[in-house]
């Protein structure tokens, strides 16, 4: 294997390895909030973009249904978005506390939202699969209005599967 084959660039680490939410708050949001210029090709930077008041099967790929986005929020205490005309995003239980593994300093937050139609009318292969929004945002109440959002099409248990991984229902050993 020649020397280069064997070393990764920053870029190749983002397409093979899905980053764990402590590097995604740690990294990614912090350098989106600063204004950096590099970004990996699966973050879509928009601000202003309405992700939360948007059909995501109009907005989102199905073919690539995984989606990076740094937006400010828009959920609501309540635990709603604004939603569309087609439904909204809900918040799906609490929130979880993302902390340095290294030092154990809290570093921020993720939530999990979930489409709620209030009409279904996808096709028959879509049926099963639900929307869901992993929210993550900083600790600092100053920046907690940006946050990076990753927008996914799953099928019922990955969904579950999601939530016991964010409540921690299973062991780390059976997580994966």
């Amino acid at each position: 294997m020649e020397e280069d084959d064997a070393v990764l660039s920053e870029d190749d680490y983002d397409e093979r390895i899905e980053p764990a939410d402590e590097v995604i708050i740690s990294y990614y949001l912090n350098m989106m909030i600063n204004n950096s210029k590099s970004w990996p090709y699966h973050f879509l930077r928009d601000v202003d973009a309405e992700v939360y008041n948007l059909n995501p099967w109009i907005s989102f790929n199905i073919q690539n249904p995984n989606f990076f986005m740094f937006v400010k929020s828009r959920t609501e205490a309540c635990g709603r978005t604004d939603g569309c005309g087609s439904g909204c995003w809900r918040i799906i239980g609490c929130d979880k506390l993302i902390k340095s593994e290294e030092t154990g300093k809290i570093l921020g937050f993720k939530r999990i939202l979930k489409f709620c139609e209030k009409w279904i009318n996808r096709s028959e292969q879509e049926d099963q699969r639900i929307w869901v929004m992993e929210e993550y945002r900083l600790v600092d109440k100053r920046k907690q209005d940006q946050v990076v959002c990753k927008i996914q099409l799953l099928l019922p248990p990955a969904v579950s599967a999601l939530q016991a991984k964010h409540f921690s229902f299973l062991p780390k050993s059976m997580l994966g």
